[in-house]
């Protein structure tokens, strides 16, 4: 982080008017080294550790040194001017040709996306371990207790899940208009005059309940200038698989939840001095019952752990 911000104030000094960096959604940092343990209501404050502790993350001196950290890139200027406030994902505001960059959970398809929809060369580079979280659990279908056609809705989740053809269709659209076959295993956008990159379909594979092999998105060279990535293997938390059940603390999870959408984004956009604002923060979540969230959440976790590690 500390060399990124050289380089930040390096191109401010070359492109002053340029904004640095863009939010995706309001948010700057879209993920950090906890374990959100599925909502952020008391995390594994360190996912590299081998510790199973569920702690209040906003009370952790990591979060105060990054929220400091952030004020003073938003004092130089390095943040789009009230970031937190942004609806608009980041290409959105990368497509003007104004703004230089952003923080995204990357991999090679989340990269690859961004460079069709600006139509200019992208690069990226890797600032943190990869780590298996549970938030890798999060994608999860199911049916409403309410579905009217509760069996026809199975039977499609069945066929998302075991039809090639259903699969290539969710992940990349049509062949021919959307997509078209490359080398063996691969499929690169189709050639098609009648789009433009923001029509175009977006790959989100990760999303969809695949379980059958499909092709991967082979990367266009022009789009990407390089990608960065260490040369490690991806590590899991201790909590990997593990998810919270809130029924027993739901109303306090929601109120909860309500003062981190009023505190959190204006934290780490440096919009709030750190330690007024994370004070102030940390008092309305206890009034909240944030304490009570994080010793259930520690109770299931530790069954869990019994159960599975």
């Amino acid at each position: 982080m500390d060399q990124l911000h050289e380089m930040l104030l390096s191109v401010k000094e070359h492109y002053p008017d340029m904004n640095l960096i863009v939010p995706h959604g309001g948010r700057i940092i879209p993920r950090m080294i906890q374990d959100r343990l599925g909502n952020n209501i008391g995390v594994l404050v360190d996912k590299d550790k081998d510790s199973s502790v569920v702690e209040n993350f906003y009370k952790s001196e990591y979060f105060y040194n990054l929220c400091l950290q952030m004020r003073e890139w938003h004092q130089q200027g390095l943040f789009l001017d009230k970031a937190y406030m942004g609806k608009e994902d980041r290409q959105s505001y990368l497509a003007q040709g104004d703004s230089f960059g952003s923080f995204l959970n990357l991999s090679e398809i989340s990269i690859f996306n961004i460079a069709r929809y600006v139509e200019y060369p992208m690069a990226a580079v890797q600032l943190a371990p990869r780590i298996a979280d549970s938030d890798s659990c999060n994608m999860i279908w199911c049916i409403s207790r309410d579905s009217k056609n509760p069996e026809l809705a199975m039977k499609v989740l069945n066929l998302m899940y075991t039809d090639v053809e259903i699969s290539r269709l969710l992940a990349y659209g049509q062949e021919g208009i959307d997509y078209e076959f490359a080398a063996a295993g691969y499929v690169k956008p189709a050639e098609n005059s009648d789009y433009i990159p923001a029509g175009q379909w977006t790959s989100k594979v990760w999303s969809w309940p695949v379980g059958v092999e499909i092709e991967q998105w082979q990367e266009e060279e022009e789009l990407l200038d390089y990608v960065v990535f260490w040369e490690e293997p991806v590590k899991d938390s201790p909590a990997l698989g593990f998810l919270f059940d809130v029924s027993e603390v739901r109303v306090e999870v929601d109120a909860c939840q309500n003062i981190i959408d009023k505190y959190e984004n204006a934290l780490l956009c440096g919009e709030l001095w750190p330690k007024n604002g994370i004070e102030s923060f940390n008092h309305e979540l206890e009034m909240a019952g944030i304490d009570r969230v994080i010793a259930e959440k520690q109770r299931q976790l530790d069954a869990f752990m019994e159960k599975y590690r």
